[in-house]
């Protein structure tokens, strides 16, 4: 025979679930995963400001385009006078749209955010 074989220790220690869980640091599942909540933050972001901003997404494009060099919150000052609140909400869909289409998102930024908050940067937030 080789030396080579398994060797089982001598002693052990039973653990249970519960106990497993808190050594682990915590239960990591599906909904407290960053990707998850970034998700649902984002569908809510886009659903709330999304319904009230289609008819007025020429007229936010042109402002945008005339107000680039600006900060954003001085161009959404000037869009709230001129074309009204709708186009707000077209500004922050269209921004969350874009983010999501580049590999990040308003809500995944957030979701990163709390997952860092927690002290263990490991996709998971308060798990």
């Amino acid at each position: 025979m080789s030396s080579l074989a398994l060797q089982l220790p001598n002693n052990y220690v039973e653990i249970e679930g519960t106990e497993m869980e808190y050594i682990d640091g915590g239960k990591k599942s599906w909904y407290n995963s960053t990707n998850f909540i970034g998700t649902a933050i984002d569908v809510g972001v886009i659903a709330i400001s999304g319904g009230t901003s289609i008819f007025s997404t020429v007229a936010a494009r042109k402002f945008i385009k005339q107000y680039r060099g600006q900060l954003t919150r001085v161009a959404r000052n000037v869009l709230l006078k001129y074309v009204g609140t709708a186009s707000a909400g077209a500004i922050s869909s269209a921004i969350d749209i874009a983010l999501t289409v580049g590999g990040t998102s308003i809500g995944g930024m957030i979701a990163e955010g709390l997952d860092r908050a927690d002290g263990k940067n490991d996709g998971y937030v308060f798990g």
